[in-house]
């Protein structure tokens, strides 16, 4: 898995946090994320997924809007 997906995962985990140096780093491990497939630890954090989600959304009507 390369690491915008890792990114795409992550950033709903409860167990994610920010680094200025590396970006989005495990809380749990202090790494940057290593999962080939899923990431065993992963929790989901709900209000997380729906801001991601809409951020996505608007990414997308940006895009179609400007074409």
């Amino acid at each position: 898995m390369n690491r915008n997906l890792h990114l795409r995962y992550c950033k709903t985990c409860l167990h994610h946090k920010k680094d200025m140096k590396s970006g989005i780093l495990c809380r749990l491990t202090n790494e940057l994320p290593s999962f080939e497939v899923e990431c065993n630890t992963y929790h989901e954090d709900q209000f997380l997924k729906e801001k991601y989600n809409l951020e996505e959304v608007g990414k997308c009507l940006t895009y179609h809007q400007a074409n």
